[in-house]
């Protein structure tokens, strides 16, 4: 997740810079967020906070229909369910919905709306 949020270049320069900045040590989680964050020169901490230090986690649910026949047309749906109690609060989570056509593969943002 990490990776498609960041892109492929920025996400193997910070790792590249976290294991040369910690060659031959120990490591903690800390260390990996701080690589990442020099190397990016952007703050991490609420990706970390939820999927690491945090804890639940949602569960998605994706399904598509293609009409081939007339209109020619993508229909997609999803759900999440995640409880949300305590110290665990609404996972925030860029969702994209990928689709291949012809010329291309394009990845379209998805929104998730609270309540629904």
């Amino acid at each position: 997740m990490l990776r498609s949020q960041l892109g492929d270049e920025a996400f193997f320069r910070a790792i590249k810079h976290y294991l040369e900045a910690n060659r031959l040590q120990n490591v903690v989680t800390a260390d990996l967020v701080k690589a990442i964050e020099e190397s990016n020169r952007h703050k991490f901490d609420p990706i970390f906070d939820q999927w690491i230090y945090g804890a639940g986690a949602p569960r998605f649910t994706v399904k598509s229909d293609y009409d081939a026949a007339a209109k020619k047309k993508v229909t997609s749906t999803s759900s999440r369910r995640q409880k949300v109690e305590g110290h665990v609060g609404l996972f925030r989570v860029p969702v994209g919905r990928p689709i291949t056509m012809p010329a291309a593969r394009k990845v379209f943002p998805v929104q998730s709306v609270k309540g629904r």
